[in-house]
């Protein structure tokens, strides 16, 4: 029986990322990105805060905390 090969194609970012994965590796990588996925929605909901709220200001940082005198 002759082996079957299939391309997947892949965005080319997300390719440079995992192009060089083993399928384990690729399962284990797409976990950790479906959680980031969950994490960074949930986190753009609580910054932008209840429907109809006013946009939170963000506090200035002072020239020292940013290096500069």
């Amino acid at each position: 029986m002759a082996k079957v090969v299939v391309r997947v194609r892949m965005e080319p970012e997300l390719e440079e990322i995992a192009g060089h994965l083993d399928p384990r590796e690729r399962v284990e990588m797409a976990r950790k990105l479906a959680r980031w996925v969950r994490q960074l929605a949930v986190s753009a909901r609580v910054l932008a805060g209840p429907p109809g709220a006013r946009p939170r200001k963000l506090p200035r940082l002072q020239p020292s905390v940013l290096g500069r005198n």
